[in-house]
């Protein structure tokens, strides 16, 4: 059964089951007349067996009732034995269930509905058996005492809020194969949050994400193994080809490996002295990477990258006047440019700076230090 065949079962005690129910006098709970569904219980004593051939524990079976008249408004519920064959536990089923310290669920268990365990305080661990599909809404929520859960890798559905407010939750055991899924959700869940501009529930999610896939040893052996696919092709390029994928991947460092070995054939190669130029660049050697990116523009006069990258090397200098005239030509090569557009922004920041220094007033240190350059070649 999938999750969301799970999802359509009804556990709701509606009135067709009611109309031939059974009664079963030592644990004061009330069955269907097939005996496949548990409707309801009242007046139940702390310990109560589920009938075998049970497979449904409908809504709020053993949810706290105002007859109980608990000062601490919980069902007086201690200890449930559920049989092999149960597939489904109803919302609510054991909402409030205060004295409840632990619970066995069966090997056949498929679905745990909305809110069913909720409020259970006094619950320990919860351990989850290879058949299940789907944990509902709210699940566990406000268990106070929860301190271990171990899902399983069949697990397919997990509601929000499942296990919100255990303030004791120290560990969640997740299978290799959970853990994947569930790092892809919490990356969704961060792009919604990104979306809506709440953006420090979008670093938690993206934090937590992280974490499950550092845990999955499959990812791990799938990224070696990729790394050393990656290294093997590498290998076997031609210098212009791997110069072409670090800088279309603006991986300088790799594209300098095969800058070099260009560069020894062909001194004057733009593209191979672009990739000197930036690597030098996020070195912050800056008079290294202009002299690269000089040679790059003699070969390609009108390339808005390598201008707004000599007027950024200038710029970090403290060359303010120098940057102008690279800066004006990047903008007439690409004039919807937003990095070319804030790279002016700073030169004329720095050159009204230096007029107030000229003036006898202070300003700020040298602006542009964080200030985006283009990496894109032969835009």
């Amino acid at each position: 059964m999938t999750w969301k065949e799970a999802l359509e079962i009804n556990t709701f005690p509606d009135d067709s089951l009611r109309a031939a129910d059974v009664w079963d006098e030592e644990f004061n709970c009330n069955y269907s007349a097939d005996g496949t569904c548990l409707l309801e219980a009242e007046a139940f004593p702390s310990e109560v067996v589920v009938r075998e051939g049970t497979k449904i524990i409908c809504d709020d079976a053993f949810a706290y009732q105002e007859y109980m008249d608990d000062e601490n408004e919980a069902s007086y519920l201690e200890k449930i034995t559920l049989p092999e064959g149960l597939t489904h536990i109803g919302e609510g089923s054991f909402d409030g269930c205060a004295y409840l310290r632990s619970v066995r669920l069966p090997r056949s268990l498929v679905s745990i509905g909305a809110g069913a365990f909720a409020f259970c305080a006094s619950l320990k661990t919860v351990t989850c058996p290879q058949s299940l599909r789907v944990i509902g809404p709210d699940a566990f929520c406000e268990c106070y005492e929860l301190q271990k859960v171990t899902l399983n890798a069949g697990l397919e559905a997990i509601g929000k809020g499942a296990f919100s407010r255990c303030d004791a939750l120290r560990e969640i055991r997740v299978p290799a194969g959970m853990s994947s899924r569930l790092a892809v959700l919490a990356r969704h869940r961060a792009n919604a949050y990104d979306e809506r501009g709440e953006k420090a529930l979008a670093m938690e999610e993206t934090r937590l994400a992280d974490a499950l896939d550092k845990k999955n040893g499959a990812l791990a052996r799938i990224r070696a193994t990729m790394a050393w696919a990656s290294r093997k092709k590498l290998e076997r390029m031609t210098p212009q080809e791997g110069l072409k994928i670090g800088l279309s991947r603006a991986d300088f460092a790799l594209a300098r490996i095969f800058a070099l070995q260009v560069l020894d054939v062909a001194p004057d190669d733009p593209a191979a002295n672009f990739a000197l130029g930036m690597d030098y660049f996020v070195q912050k050697q800056y008079s290294r990477a202009e002299a690269y990116l000089a040679r790059c523009l003699e070969r390609r006069p009108t390339d808005p990258a390598v201008l707004n990258n000599l007027a950024q090397c200038r710029l970090r200098q403290g060359d303010f006047k120098g940057a102008m005239p690279y800066a004006k030509r990047a903008l007439e090569a690409l004039p919807d440019s937003p990095e070319v557009k804030r790279t002016i922004e700073r030169i004329e920041e720095g050159l009204k700076m230096e007029a107030s220094q000229e003036n006898g007033k202070t300003g700020d240190e040298t602006p542009g230090c964080a200030i985006r350059y283009l990496t894109r070649w032969g835009t």
